[in-house]
């Protein structure tokens, strides 16, 4: 058996105006108690709008049956913190999140696989200072790169290019970071430093906003009365989401890196994470017609169904209970 990659370094930290905030303490299928949900953080950038989804999810007792600092942290969040939506602008907090970020495989709708990259928010504080601690949203991350492309426009390549990449988390989980790309004004640079195969630790800006064209309002062909001001219209172009490589550390060569052997079980992880995001999922067997929720007797399956080997429909192969799963808060 492979020895347990180990967890690399994975920190966020987001500064701006708490957006949005919805939190609320609920019970998992196991029965736990815990404060789950999300924030919005919005973070000017320039001339952009930076709108971060944070999730949020703090269990409310320790193994020793005391009660987590995190939940405590969470429930002043939950029940103190002012956001933009119900409060406004004037009145929101501007706080600070730390945190980590992690991976997301989901099929949708249309039956395709989804995969992000989400922030998940460990401890959120106000501050006061904005002087001193200007809106962004960073992640500092040892990442693994495995190689990079040209991305391309109507006209051709563009300079920039789209990387590869991946860190571990806890117990050896692969973490493929999405939509990762590099600016050409350093995207050179970076290349000659790191080739597939070479990791380190490197700063990406988060970014999620919408790219705004203002559009000057046509003249009237005639007047018809009053004033002649027009408001000029806004139009979105484009949204932007992705994890924007802006500098980093020279690659890891002291013996500590990874070797290709682990490189190569880190990709044989990812294509395994992915073919079981995409595995169709059991359906409950069909009765013909009518409702499908009618309770049937013990042992009773719907005609044509071969008979169960144990009278526990739960049951695993050698018969015991699988218990239920804990609720999926990311």
């Amino acid at each position: 058996m492979a020895e347990e990659l180990r967890e690399l370094r994975n920190n966020v930290q987001i500064v701006g105006l708490l957006k949005t905030k919805s939190l609320e303490e609920k019970t998992t299928k196991s029965g736990k108690l815990a404060i789950m949900g999300y924030l919005i953080i919005e973070v000017k950038d320039g001339e952009n709008i930076q709108n971060i989804r944070v999730s949020v999810y703090a269990g409310k007792f320790k193994k020793d049956g005391t009660i987590s600092k995190l939940y405590t942290s969470d429930k002043k969040v939950m029940d103190e913190f002012k956001d933009i939506d119900k409060f406004g602008r004037e009145n929101a907090d501007y706080i600070s999140v730390s945190g980590n970020l992690s991976g997301n495989d989901f099929v949708n709708a249309q039956g395709n696989l989804v995969s992000t990259t989400q922030v998940r928010g460990v401890f959120m504080s106000r501050e006061e200072d904005r002087e001193a601690n200007k809106p962004h949203a960073w992640a500092t991350v040892e990442s693994v790169i495995n190689g990079m492309t040209d991305v391309e426009d109507a006209d051709g390549p563009t300079g920039d290019k789209s990387v590869e990449a991946y860190t571990v988390g806890y117990g050896g989980t692969v973490i493929e970071l999405q939509n990762v790309i590099i600016k050409s004004d350093i995207a050179q640079q970076f290349e000659t430093m790191y080739f597939p195969g070479t990791m380190g630790l490197i700063t990406y800006k988060i970014n999620n906003y919408a790219q705004v064209k203002v559009e000057e309002p046509t003249e009237a062909t005639q007047h018809g009365f009053g004033s002649t001001d027009m408001v000029e219209e806004s139009v979105v172009q484009n949204y932007v989401t992705n994890l924007e490589i802006i500098g980093g550390e020279q690659p890891v060569d002291n013996g500590t890196e990874f070797t290709a052997e682990q490189i190569d079980e880190i990709v044989a992880q990812r294509k395994q994470q992915i073919a079981t995001a995409s595995a169709p999922k059991t359906q409950a067997p069909t009765t013909g017609f009518g409702g499908n929720d009618v309770q049937l007797p013990p042992n009773a399956k719907p005609s044509g169904q071969p008979k169960t080997e144990t009278a526990n429909p739960w049951a695993t192969k050698d018969g015991g209970s699988t218990g239920e799963d804990d609720f999926d808060a990311f």
